[in-house]
């Protein structure tokens, strides 16, 4: 029996987290499970363009900060597989690098449309009306059904409730569809309330009214 799988041996200190690794690892943790809760618990989406460049700006950071964590779960692997060869180290470390850069980017674009609906809403008591959205498609994203809705050319995903979903999919023809939504106006921007699912918020298109 190998001294390091002995009762009261822990791993080899090559196997070990660092303190420094336990610390990134561990904010790279609470970043990903904020995206998921306000993924699930926002009730508001801004539907308007924000600013490229800082949407730009935000996604790139993202990245840079998803590469940075694929660098120390490089380096943490390279430690506990000594033994791999070079050639399988590079393939690991670029799909590594690459998949976490693109994964952060992902969540810092929605950090930065949340960040421009916080910022263009902050102090406003403009009115709250109906307004019809035309279906653009639809699918399950991540267990939620979600349609996507044009606005000025800009298509934005928003949450419905499972019974929406499934008259979408008994038709397969979301055209013939818009989304019923609550909406908030202030200046050019404009945000809808995540439909509650108590009534149907999906309705034919000849009853829509162009918002």
């Amino acid at each position: 029996m190998s001294p390091t799988n002995l009762p009261g041996v822990g791993l080899p200190s090559r196997q070990r987290l660092t303190l420094t690794e336990r610390i990134v690892f561990g904010l790279y943790a609470a970043v990903f499970c904020l995206w998921v809760f306000d993924i699930n618990a926002a009730d508001t989406a801004l539907v308007t363009p924000i600013n490229g460049r800082f949407l730009g700006g935000v996604t790139w950071l993202g990245a840079f900060l998803g590469v940075m964590l694929g660098w120390f779960v490089v380096r943490y692997s390279t430690r506990t597989r000594a033994e791999a060869s070079f050639r399988r180290k590079v393939i690991m470390a670029s799909l590594v690098l690459v998949t976490f850069g693109t994964f952060y980017a992902v969540i810092f674009d929605h950090v930065a449309w949340r960040a421009a609906n916080m910022r263009a809403f902050a102090d406003s008591s403009s009115p709250i009306t109906w307004a019809h959205f035309p279906i653009v498609s639809y699918r399950m994203r991540k267990s939620q059904p979600v349609v996507l809705i044009d606005r000025q050319g800009e298509e934005r995903p928003i949450p419905i409730s499972l019974a929406d979903y499934q008259l979408l999919e008994a038709t397969a023809h979301s055209s013939r569809y818009c989304l019923n939504l609550q909406r908030q106006q202030v200046g050019s921007a404009v945000r809808v309330f995540r439909p509650s699912g108590a009534a149907p918020n999906v309705i034919p298109v000849e009853a829509c009214v162009p918002s």
